[in-house]
Formats: structure tokens, C-alpha cells, sequence
């Protein structure tokens, strides 16, 4: 009925001991991916961001630790940043649990050679917090991503983690393309 699954296998109210309305894990996913469905397919310029108030901040080097960590390969780092139910949702639309993603990083599937911010935003809503922003990342020996993405955190015994994560890939416009690939010429 509007309670997270272990909330509601606990009988727990819709509050938090706080009395703050508790929001579902389901819910704040849904609406961070339905935030960043990737509407325009054409790349954007980067906007201005505001300068973020504390938690937001600490939200933002959360992230950026846990992307430096995929470029470093640390895998132990991005285990204890992500939470055990997370749902990491590729630009290529494949969706992996925390243990598959591992899985793949361990294994060596994925390879960050670099991650670019070019944009970053966040917003903290209690003890939930979801960021914007926008991406280049570089993998395995030549391959160049731009995505725009939402990360949804959940802050649990004090800390941050992961709880969802979705890229859209962004595509070059008609007009970025190289001559040779063009079909006006």
C-alpha cells in the first residue's frame, strides 16, 4: 500500500520516526527515471548549476567518489557505495542487480578508462536524494558514451547509498555527424 517492502513486513507506519512521510523505494525510482526519460534525443549544452547548499554537496562527492572508484577500478570502494537492493539500469537499457554489476566489474566487462561530468545536480529530500547530470564516459580501449543520467540515493545508517541508477544515452544531432554518414549529401 505505500510502504516499502521491509517497512511493510514490519508493520511500520508511512512515517518515519521523524514524522516525515517515508517514500517507497519504488516510488522515488519511478519518478528519478521518469525525470530523466531522455525527452530530447539531441544533445543539449551544459546548463548552469546553481551552487548546491551542504547535503547536496555531500551527495555530489558521494557520487563523484564512487565514479572515480569505477575509473580506478576499486571495486571494493563502489561495493560499499551501492545499496544491496540496486537497480542499475545501462544506456543500453540492460538492467543488473548490485551483484551482476559487481559481477561484470570484477570480471573485467566493463572498463572505464575515464568518466567526464560535464553537468551534475542534486536534490536531498530527506533521507533521499537523486542527481541529474551528464556524462562522458571512456571504456574498455576505445569506446566514448555521452550519457545524461539520474541516480537515486537513499541515506542509511548515516551514509549514502546507490539505490538506483539509469543512463540514456545521448546521440550525436543530424548535423553533428560526419559527412560520409549524412544521407542530404
Amino acid at each position: 500500500m505505500g510502504l516499502t517492502a521491509p517497512a511493510a513486513r514490519a508493520g511500520a507506519s508511512r512515517f518515519s520516526a521523524a514524522g516525515r512521510f517515508a517514500v517507497p523505494v519504488w516510488l522515488a525510482t519511478l519518478l528519478a527515471v521518469a525525470a530523466s526519460s531522455g525527452f530530447a534525443a539531441e544533445p543539449v549544452a551544459p546548463i548552469a548549476v546553481p551552487k548546491v547548499a551542504g547535503g547536496e554537496a555531500r551527495l555530489l562527492a558521494v557520487e563523484r567518489r564512487r565514479l572515480d572508484a569505477q575509473v580506478a577500478g576499486d571495486v571494493a570502494t563502489i561495493e560499499a557505495a551501492l545499496a544491496d537492493d540496486l537497480v542499475y539500469i545501462h544506456g543500453s537499457g540492460a538492467v543488473q542487480t548490485k551483484e551482476e554489476y559487481l559481477g561484470s566489474l570484477r570480471a573485467g566487462g566493463i572498463r572505464y578508462r575515464g568518466i567526464d561530468l560535464i553537468e551534475q545536480s542534486a536534490r536531498v529530500y530527506g533521507d533521499f536524494g537523486i542527481t541529474h547530470g551528464l556524462l562522458k564516459l571512456h571504456v574498455g580501449a576505445d569506446l566514448e558514451f555521452v550519457n545524461r543520467y539520474t541516480g537515486v540515493y537513499a541515506r542509511r545508517a548515516g551514509r549514502w547509498l546507490l539505490v538506483s541508477w539509469q543512463t540514456t544515452d545521448v546521440k550525436p544531432a543530424p548535423d553533428a555527424r560526419p559527412a560520409a554518414h549524412r544521407s542530404d549529401r
